[in-house]
């Protein structure tokens, strides 16, 4: 079908526009909206990732046009925080991954609407690298042509773009999968803004996130698609805080208790329901630790019974579907931490297949993360 001869899943589009804003936009775009992708990118700009995931299955058009929108969407949102230039495709070759508040903005604008109206948006980008790939991304971020940079941290110690060889960090911030971080401050005119590189103690970037302390924060975006590690909690606005993993020294876990209490804060002003123990969900009943469904250590590993994973490239599409195809089991994100039955010892974080949730011995089934 040509792009420009009406579709009958037209009128399904519409709908999903108008349900979000004026009834009257499809009388004043008319049956132009459909085929001017242009109009298009204005109007579905506004709509969250899971309201543009049925509408791409509509039509191959529909497809062609949401993921041009995605892509298009990652790079706005670069460029609000001045990392510009062709960034996406230095992402894709260096295996650069986005995490943090910036992610939301990507998920649903609507949603970082809100948090602008309570003052507490997102301004800065956090950007995470597998090991040893640190320098490349710090060396783009500090080489854009008009955009002045300056190094206002490292792990290691202060130091400013000309002075390279210091960022060979030696691993003294190795904590929660977190080898090390540098910060760096972007300026473009009157427009400021903050970049962190962090630096995974693994090879892979997303090693770090599988570690964060509030669920909530537990998404990564790539040039590939968006996966959302705890999707139904997030989608829900409701978020629990993770036990701490790891085993780090008794002045540095002060340090992260301390930043866990400001990240509660922060999410808590933004709306999110911030549980500090599964525990209190109000919809836990009675339970048999580790082993009933509705154990608090159970939902602390599985959290939504696998990952939500949206596509933005034909070739992850084929992917998804070979998975599906193939019936593979869910891949399960363990966040770590005691059972609720009083067991002291301490379940290290890792990523596993849903068979072996309850296998003492499940450490060898772990995915290379």
């Amino acid at each position: 079908m040509a792009d420009n001869v009406p579709d009958d899943d037209d009128g399904e589009l519409i709908g999903a526009l108008t349900q979000r804003h004026d009834p009257d936009i499809a009388n004043a775009l008319g049956t132009t909206l459909m085929h001017r992708r242009a109009v298009i990118d204005e109007a579905i700009q506004y709509l969250s990732v899971t309201e543009l995931e049925p509408i791409a299955l509509l039509s191959k058009f529909h497809s062609k046009i949401v993921k041009a929108h995605f892509s298009a969407r990652l790079s706005r949102l670069l460029k609000r925080r001045l990392v510009r230039g062709n960034f996406v495709q230095f992402m894709k070759r260096h295996g650069v991954v986005i995490s943090g508040s910036s992610v939301f903005e990507f998920m649903d604008p609507a949603w970082t609407d809100s948090w602008k109206k309570l003052r507490v948006e997102s301004k800065d980008l956090d950007l995470y690298v597998k090991k040893g790939s640190l320098f490349p991304v710090v060396r783009y971020l500090c080489t854009q042509t008009g955009v002045a940079s300056t190094i206002v941290f490292s792990s290691h110690e202060r130091v400013s773009a000309e002075r390279w060889n210091v960022l060979d960090l030696n691993g003294d911030y190795d904590v929660n999968g977190i080898k090390s971080v540098v910060k760096v401050k972007l300026v473009r005119g009157s427009k400021t803004t903050f970049v962190d590189v962090i630096e995974s103690s693994s090879n892979s970037p997303l090693f770090p996130i599988f570690n964060f302390d509030l669920s909530i924060c537990r998404n990564a975006l790539t040039v590939d698609g968006l996966a959302i590690y705890h999707a139904d909690w997030t989608f829900k606005n409701i978020s629990y805080v993770c036990p701490m993993t790891t085993r780090p020294s008794a002045d540095t876990l002060e340090i992260l208790r301390l930043k866990t209490e400001l990240r509660v804060e922060k999410y808590a002003k933004r709306g999110v329901a911030i549980y500090q123990d599964i525990r209190a969900s109000p919809k836990l009943k009675e339970h048999v630790c580790t082993v009933d469904a509705l154990c608090p250590q159970t939902l602390r590993n599985t959290g939504d019974d696998g990952v939500y994973f949206l596509p933005f490239s034909p070739m992850s599409d084929e992917e998804k579907k070979r998975c599906k195809s193939a019936k593979c089991d869910p891949i399960m994100w363990r966040c770590g931490g005691s059972s609720c039955d009083g067991v002291t010892e301490c379940m290290e974080a890792c990523a596993y297949r849903a068979p072996n949730l309850h296998d003492k011995f499940d450490g060898r089934e772990r995915l290379r993360i």
